[in-house]
């Protein structure tokens, strides 16, 4: 189907949110340094065939993308949010982590990820000096790497139905802006702790922010951690243009090729503000590093780390711990809940190996424990999880 190769992953849908015509928006872009003012929507953040020419994940994903459709006008007309009880809750948490996941700056990332580490790997097993030489003209990637993504989201969903959700809402004169990789990973908790395993999908203390339209933003929050605004209401003021623009700093920084904004801002005062955050833009979005165990050369041992080499954190006044933070351990982080982390991970397993269908998969799921109140002690604590690296 010729109307469907076109293939957009960031829906059109959600980029009209902060048009004001509907159909143009106005484009930061990264290559050339410019500004188009208008530009036409239907081409933006979009490529040929980019799930494929049997159309299965396109399809599926406007499925997905009316039924958000639906829960955004809710929240953006009727100032109205899902409980986190409703199957409209966990829609929304799985367009979050599918929307992560679909970018070209994910797979970027995974294939950055796959050549490092399977360099790394050759590099220890290859003997002949000839080879090792050219081993930097190497590239390393994925053949398929929107199925393991798109995997990874469905399967690690489950995991972020525990936070809690409202919405910053914008009213002070700087408009939220969105780019081509809008969702953010930050933990204000950790906020002095640049590694990446702070930011982990069951890290306490977790924030997962979405820019909705140039006013409203969704947040999702560890409650156990933080108290957000207040008990009454769901839709969090912000007046403060220093951390309106902190947050935008997350789609400068964040954004493989290209920030949108509605036509008409004020082009000259955003890119002042961007000034800030584009120096902090990395053409390599993951570190490996190589920690060695044992100094006995004879059984030397070592860890590899991959992590995330973003490491802005929006520090939110509306965000008021609610615990003391307390030192961590050997640079391990807690988890939220590790015993549903645990279950979470087998029938993840079960899923991917055929043992379940996506059906049994969706019902084991249904019903996340919710930790009232977590123990101090659970801070720094080295647990089996936090080992493996399942942060």
């Amino acid at each position: 189907m010729a109307e469907k190769k076109n293939q957009h992953y960031v829906p059109k849908f959600y980029l009209r949110h902060f048009s004001k015509s509907g159909s143009c928006i106005s484009v930061y872009n990264f290559k050339s340094s410019k500004v188009i003012a208008q530009a036409s929507i239907d081409g933006q953040a979009s490529k040929k065939y980019f799930y494929g020419r049997d159309l299965f994940l396109e399809n599926r994903l406007g499925e997905l993308e009316g039924q958000v459709g639906s829960i955004f006008a809710d929240i953006l007309k009727r100032r109205r949010l899902p409980l986190r009880t409703d199957d409209k809750f966990r829609t929304l948490c799985l367009f979050m982590m599918i929307q992560d996941s679909r970018t070209t700056a994910s797979v970027s990332k995974l294939n950055e990820m796959a050549n490092k580490l399977g360099k790394e790997m050759l590099r220890r097993s290859i003997k002949d000096p000839e080879l090792l030489a050219h081993l930097p003209d190497l590239q390393i990637s994925m053949s398929y790497p929107f199925s393991m993504l798109f995997k990874q989201s469905i399967g690690m969903e489950p995991i972020m139905r525990d936070l809690k959700l409202k919405i910053i809402h914008n009213v002070s004169s700087v408009p939220f802006i969105a780019s081509d990789h809008p969702v953010v990973f930050q933990n204000q908790f950790y906020d002095n702790i640049s590694d990446n395993r702070c930011r982990g999908l069951a890290s306490a203390g977790l924030q997962i922010l979405l820019p909705i339209s140039p006013q409203y933003m969704l947040m999702f929050y560890d409650d156990v951690v933080y108290d957000v605004g207040s008990i009454a209401t769901n839709f969090v003021r912000v007046p403060s243009e220093e951390q309106i623009e902190a947050l935008n700093g997350h789609q400068w920084i964040g954004a493989m090729g290209n920030v949108f904004f509605p036509e008409g801002a004020d082009t000259d005062r955003l890119l002042k503000m961007a000034q800030k955050y584009i120096p902090l833009r990395k053409q390599e979005r993951v570190d490996l590093t190589i920690t060695s165990l044992n100094d006995d050369e004879s059984q030397q041992k070592e860890v590899i780390k991959i992590s995330s080499s973003i490491s802005h954190v929006a520090r939110l006044s509306i965000c008021r711990p609610r615990i003391k933070k307390t030192t961590l351990s050997d640079g391990y982080f807690p988890l939220r809940n590790d015993f549903w982390v645990a279950s979470v991970r087998q029938w993840e397993r079960a899923l991917m190996t055929g043992q379940i269908s996506f059906d049994e998969f969706w019902l084991l799921t249904t019903k996340v424990p919710t930790v009232k109140k977590r123990p101090r002690a659970n801070f720094g604590r080295n647990t089996t999880l936090e080992r493996r690296g399942l942060l």
